[in-house]
């Protein structure tokens, strides 16, 4: 699942990026927006790829598993957006993610994905 997410992510493509999500899932996104159900999400990232990212790989530097069940699972993951050439994190671009996984007819699936800056923005003046 999350080899086919960064796949779509590079590709930039919202559907693909959806499809690794259940019908009915939320994600909140590095800004905080609250995308809902996988047609939501198609469209919430198909517009954030046309428009704000551009040309970027997901990269991720650890990744913590654990089993609420057979088939729920709970990740928690730090990464990155890798600007190319780039193959480090800039501070700025730190992210730390939660999933909630499900197995649906053998396939997991995120059914919820909360994403937080590591590295809070500045206060305006």
């Amino acid at each position: 699942m999350r080899d086919r997410q960064a796949d779509a992510w590079f590709r930039e493509d919202g559907r693909a990026f959806a499809a690794t999500f259940t019908r009915e899932a939320d994600v909140v996104t590095f800004n905080g927006d609250h995308l809902r159900t996988r047609e939501g999400i198609a469209t919430g990232m198909q517009y954030y790829f046309d428009t704000y990212i551009d040309h970027t790989r997901l990269h991720t530097l650890d990744e913590h598993v654990r089993f609420a069940g057979p088939d729920r699972a709970v990740i928690v993951r730090t990464g990155c957006q890798l600007v190319p050439p780039s193959t480090t994190c800039r501070p700025d671009s730190l992210s730390r993610n939660t999933n909630v996984m499900v197995r649906q007819h053998g396939r997991w699936l995120q059914d919820s994905f909360q994403n937080t800056r590591v590295v809070a923005l500045p206060p305006t003046t």
